[in-house]
């Protein structure tokens, strides 16, 4: 059996070797992929049917708060995130594999759009509600990515977010989220609800344990859980 140090290993070379071939932009989009393949293959088809509270229960919603609206969530991946919320009005995610995970789940309900966060192809206030789940910390430029969200977004619009907190970059998550990023926003986003979580095993069983993340522990992942909604004007 191959050790966990073994296999970071091979993939710290592999990652290595792609990088500099392809640099790193294509080698990430390159691991994003084979996971998601990798997953379809354990698993046989990609469900969702786990998704529902994640984007309710956890943020103090109800599936009646989205009915109606236009929802976008970023960094979407291919399971269909939004499959469960049929009373929308819109629901789209926008990824840079869209159009490769569109060919991994033929049975989405909701519409891919191909496209990074830091330049989406949406017209200003388009949505009433933006979700960024566990995807945040893989974009290339935070600010940019950010301002986008803040754009597309209406006022008096929500903004779900959750967000590994890590030390170091890695090749499919380049960008470093600390924890002051709700102090960041403050000024554009009203805050009702931030959690700092103990990062376990995967994102959504942290958010369902709900542990609280020690601010003095020695431990180098949390996870940052924010509820905002945009300021008027």
């Amino acid at each position: 059996m191959i050790s966990a140090k073994t296999k970071l290993q091979w993939y710290s070379v592999l990652s290595g070797g792609l990088i500099r071939i392809f640099g790193p932009q294509r080698a990430k989009l390159f691991f994003e992929h084979a996971y998601w393949r990798w997953e379809k293959l354990r698993e046989g088809q990609l469900t969702n049917e786990f998704y529902e509270p994640f984007y309710t229960n956890a943020f103090g919603l109800s599936k009646s708060d989205y009915a109606g609206k236009d929802v976008l969530d970023v960094g979407c991946g291919p399971r269909g995130s939004l499959d469960w919320a049929d009373e929308v009005r819109s629901r789209v995610g926008i990824d840079p594999l869209a159009d490769r995970y569109q060919k991994l789940n033929s049975r989405l309900k909701m519409e891919l759009v191909q496209g990074a966060a830091e330049q989406m192809p949406f017209e200003d206030a388009s949505f009433d509600l933006v979700c960024c789940f566990n995807a945040l910390d893989h974009v290339d430029d935070l600010q940019d990515s950010l301002d986008e969200i803040c754009r597309v977004l209406r006022p008096g619009g929500r903004f779900l977010l959750i967000t590994d907190i890590h030390e170091a970059p890695a090749i499919c998550e380049p960008t470093v989220v600390g924890w002051d990023l709700a102090s960041d926003l403050r000024e554009r986003f009203e805050i009702v609800d931030e959690k700092r979580l103990r990062r376990l095993n995967g994102v959504y069983e942290s958010v369902r344990s709900a542990i609280p993340f020690k601010e003095d522990s020695d431990e180098a992942y949390g996870l940052l859980q924010l509820h905002l909604i945009k300021r008027q004007g």
